[in-house]
């Protein structure tokens, strides 16, 4: 068995889980090491249950990905710590392609209820055209998203070799697909 941290696919929003026997201070502890060891290439901030790392603002692209680290101990078995991380776009990122989703979904839904009505009542209508435009606007951004995805990659990839260096082949890990 593999105990690589492994991102199989291009997801919105990669998630994996690991349980280690380290504890939490000592998990915690080597996060610090090892990003004192890479913050020529990372940014963030290394917290006692929560961490985020992003690529720093020299390398940082508009897509770049951040990692969150959430770090507990298991209810069960409290030798063993979970540690559960996210990849996913900055928050910035993230609210500009929710906004465009939805102001393509109202578009969509607004024009296009007012053009159903008026094709009912036969009266000529030019709200279809609008309501396209709504359409138009959610499928340029799911395109954006996913070229976006294929872009930051490589910062993924950097990010990945970051947290393996941290667990250092333990216990075990789970992915959620």
């Amino acid at each position: 068995m593999s105990r690589d941290i492994d991102i199989k696919s291009i997801r919105n929003r990669p998630r994996f889980k690991i349980k280690t026997r380290l504890g939490k201070d000592e998990f915690t502890d080597r996060l610090r090491k090892q990003f004192q060891i890479q913050n020529k290439v990372l940014g963030g901030y290394v917290g006692q249950e929560f961490s985020v790392f992003r690529m720093r603002k020299d390398k940082n692209e508009y897509w770049a990905p951040q990692l969150q680290v959430r770090s507990e101990v298991d209810e069960d078995n409290p030798n063993i710590t979970i540690i559960r991380g996210v990849f996913g776009p900055r928050p910035s990122v993230w609210t500009l392609f929710m906004f465009l989703y939805i102001l393509g979904g109202t578009i969509f839904f607004f024009f296009g209820l007012i053009w159903f009505v008026q094709m009912r009542l036969d009266v000529e209508s030019w709200m279809v055209h609008l309501a396209w435009l709504g359409l138009f606007i959610m499928i340029a951004t799911y395109i954006a998203a996913h070229i976006g995805q294929i872009i930051a990659k490589e910062h993924m990839k950097v990010l990945r070799d970051f947290m393996e260096k941290v667990v250092n082949d333990e216990l075990e890990t789970e992915f959620d697909e």
